[in-house]
């Protein structure tokens, strides 16, 4: 049986806000028929390993963590954009060390 991982409401909500502000909505989810699928422009499936107690998504991680670097490979001002947010939420305490 086919069945895809839930998404959240939010998380499909704001996928839908994005496409009526006009933006190409790209996801990675683990199935054509995921949640997520209705408000995407691209879906881009990487299935999640069900084969342990535990599913992994390895796949749709890297998937994902692939992408993310092309997209910084090809904006020039990646790397200084992504160094002030880690300063900026360093400051504010956003993560834990």
């Amino acid at each position: 049986m086919l069945r895809a991982a839930p998404a959240s409401r939010e998380v499909v909500d704001t996928l839908d806000y994005a496409r009526q502000a006009g933006l190409t909505v790209v996801t990675v989810a683990d199935s054509a028929f995921a949640p997520v699928a209705k408000v995407s422009d691209l879906l881009l499936p990487a299935a999640v390993g069900t084969g342990l107690a535990f599913d992994t998504a390895c796949a749709p991680m890297l998937l994902g963590r692939v992408l993310l670097e092309a997209m910084c490979d090809d904006l020039p001002e990646a790397q200084s954009r992504l160094e002030e947010f880690d300063a900026k939420a360093g400051a504010r305490g956003l993560f834990v060390d």
